[in-house]
């Protein structure tokens, strides 16, 4: 069962990633797994002790960068079944970043005493 358990984790998770050429943050992929299929991310079912040691498990799988926040995200590894759907996808135009919100460095205080 775990071995059969691990592939079709490891399939959903490709697919899952794949999805998301930008990838998927570290804090995220759980819980977005959990929207996609519906089940727990069995991380703990398979043996493994937390999230990062499973996914750090699986090379083969998931590739883990650091975004641009500095904080990890993963993205998939395409296999010879997913590698068309893999390029379809980072080829398409990719949505605009939202912007940081502008951070005021004084205090309503401060400008009412200028």
């Amino acid at each position: 069962m775990s071995s059969e358990l691990l592939e079709r984790t490891k399939k959903e998770l490709r697919a899952l990633l794949i999805s998301a050429p930008r990838g998927v943050n570290a804090f995220n992929l759980a819980k977005d797994y959990k929207m996609v299929t519906k089940k727990e991310l069995p991380w703990r079912e398979l043996g493994y002790r937390n999230l990062h040691v499973f996914v750090r498990s699986i090379p083969d799988v998931i590739r883990e960068e650091t975004g641009p926040d500095g904080q990890p995200v993963y993205k998939a590894i395409p296999n010879k079944e997913t590698a068309t759907i893999a390029r379809m996808v980072a080829s398409q135009k990719k949505p605009p970043l939202k912007k940081a919100a502008r951070m005021t460095t004084s205090t309503p205080a401060q400008k009412r005493n200028m």
